[in-house]
């Protein structure tokens, strides 16, 4: 199944947090988005057989549980899902002549 990941730094105030949960995840039939704490790091990944799509789809849901899940992600990162998983401008993915 193709799998979609992206990495972010964990806000400083979460670095010091000791008990916080280490993984979180949320799945929809044919896809599973996940964020876990590396380190200093969240990875959050998306693995569905469309992972842009799902990314989509769990960036519009106004379901509770996926409520949660962008909110924990928002939490730890500051940052809204779509924005985790848009590309920098300039990065091999948005310019076509890197």
């Amino acid at each position: 199944m193709p799998h979609l990941a992206t990495t972010s730094r964990l806000r400083l105030e979460h670095t010091l947090e000791w008990g916080a949960p280490n993984a979180f995840s949320v799945q929809h039939g044919a896809w599973f988005a996940e964020a876990h704490r590396d380190g200093a790091a969240v990875v959050v990944s998306v693995d569905a057989p469309d992972p842009q799509g799902a990314v989509q789809e769990l960036v519009a849901s106004q379901d509770p549980l996926d409520d949660m899940f962008k909110d924990i992600v928002r939490s730890l990162t500051g940052l809204e899902l779509a924005t985790l998983f848009t590309p920098p401008m300039g990065s091999a993915e948005t310019d076509p002549f890197p």
